[in-house]
């Protein structure tokens, strides 16, 4: 059962896609693509050996975002000379 605030936010991204043009779409519709190709191969990775499956929802979200940008953060703040 979807919450109210998740409701809310698809009714107010749908009335924003309503008053998009062809062109817009389009943009909308390759970002979209692309957003799925994305988590798409982040589960393929993850989903060895049912990992996936078992693994906590907030231990996964560190793995897929929090990591990476720790480690882009750490790797900016050490500079070779």
């Amino acid at each position: 059962m979807e919450s109210t605030a998740i409701k809310s936010l698809k009714e107010t991204v749908l009335e924003r896609i309503e008053i998009l043009s062809l062109e817009e779409l389009n943009v909308l519709a390759t970002f979209l693509n692309e957003l799925e190709k994305e988590n798409s191969l982040k589960e393929e990775i993850l989903s060895y050996k049912g990992f996936l499956k078992t693994m906590d929802e907030d231990f996964k979200t560190e793995l897929t975002t929090g990591l990476p940008e720790k480690r882009l953060k750490g790797s900016k703040s050490h500079k070779t000379f």
